[in-house]
């Protein structure tokens, strides 16, 4: 798998210096940052999903509602745990402390794409655990085709 900053490094290993906002700025050598310019004039993929959570879901109806519910819990836990440290950053940055101050204004755009990413997440394990509480188990039933038809046809209507 292709890992600039491992490209980058792997053509000297980064300096780290103190710096005095307390943050810390990597240096490289000049083909290091010929890599990173011409990494960055490439357009960029989409992002790609691995996610352990969601698998766990999809195979659910091979285990009991216990354990489905448990594991979107923990998936909305861990996802607002992350909301609580981007939260967090975000109040670093409006008092003047926020890392890398020299970086905010593409900081601030990574970081709301994280922000909103885990925030739908959040989301979508709460509504999916809020229609698993109405099952007794995991077994297909009428009633559970029924609810999975009106999800799919409200995802096409919202498009």
């Amino acid at each position: 798998m292709f890992s600039p900053p491992r490209m980058i490094i792997s053509l000297r290993r980064p300096e780290i210096r103190s710096r005095p906002e307390a943050s810390i700025e990597p240096t490289s050598t000049p083909a290091g940052q010929t890599a990173l310019r011409d990494w960055l004039a490439e357009p960029g993929a989409l992002p790609s999903l691995e996610f352990d959570g969601l698998l766990k879901v999809l195979y659910a109806d091979h285990g009991d509602r216990a354990a489905m519910l448990a594991t979107l819990r923990n998936i909305q836990d861990q996802a607002q745990a992350r909301l609580d440290i981007g939260r967090a950053l975000a109040r670093e940055y409006l008092y003047g402390t926020g890392p890398f101050p020299d970086r905010v204004h593409v900081n601030a755009l990574a970081w709301d794409y994280l922000r909103r990413h885990h925030q739908m997440t959040v989301d979508w394990a709460a509504w999916a655990a809020s229609i698993v509480d109405e099952w007794t188990d995991t077994a297909l039933s009428s009633d559970k085709t029924s609810v999975a038809i009106d999800v799919f046809s409200e995802g096409l209507n919202h498009d």
